[in-house]
């Protein structure tokens, strides 16, 4: 992210070369600024377009009439006049819709690749507001960016509840991210872990009931 002329990191807020990498504030802001200018452009065209068309249209059809009575020469005129004005009106519009659509697609895309640092930063636990902090974003869009990296099951992202009743999304194995989370907690190590493991499958084994021999 840019602050003035310096860029920082949008996860951890060290400093970064500038323009190194997706800038987030301004990510897709040439193609927004390109799609509200061809949008004006387009209404612009068209409603001025048809204004000389009609306008046109009217003291042709005017001077005609007390030539040639019954002419339609004024329409002649103006028809031609009105359909480039639509057809230029149309182009703007329509180009500019797709050019903003391509901007938001690339600000959607800078905003999850950030999510996902932030993920490898928090080691797969990530919170609405601290997604919010990272984004530079209300909660609102920051959870709708969480959500549709859930909704990707190629992403591998699913939700939970911290003892505080916030909502957590858990970026890969949510058996192991909730394991490691209460192991931290009660201070339980890797090898304290592996031989609880042990311990409970050899206990397992134990207790399983003899099967009857068939004769």
């Amino acid at each position: 992210m840019l602050r003035g002329v310096e860029a920082f990191c949008t996860v951890c807020n060290a400093r970064r070369a500038p323009f190194g990498g997706d800038i987030l504030n301004l990510a897709g802001t040439p193609e927004r600024i390109g799609g509200h200018a061809a949008r004006w452009f387009g209404w612009g065209a068209m409603s001025v377009g048809l204004f000389v068309a009609f306008t046109a249209g009217l003291v042709v059809q005017a001077v005609a009439s007390m030539i040639a009575p019954g002419t339609w020469l004024g329409l002649a005129v103006a028809l031609p006049i009105a359909l480039l004005s639509v057809i230029l009106g149309l182009a703007g519009i329509l180009g500019g819709n797709r050019l903003g659509r391509a901007g938001e697609t690339r600000l959607l895309d800078t905003q999850r690749n950030i999510v996902r640092a932030l993920a490898r930063h928090k080691k797969g636990v990530v919170k609405v507001a601290d997604a919010a902090r990272a984004l530079g974003v209300d909660e609102a869009r920051a959870d709708a960016v969480l959500g549709t990296l859930a909704r990707e099951p190629v992403e591998n992202v699913s939700l939970d509840i911290d003892d505080d009743g916030n909502v957590m999304y858990l970026f890969g194995s949510a058996p192991a991210i909730r394991w490691r989370i209460q192991a931290e907690r009660a201070g339980i190590t890797d090898a304290d872990r592996e031989a609880l493991e042990e311990e409970l499958a050899h206990a397992a084994t134990e207790a399983e009931p003899e099967r009857p021999r068939r004769h």
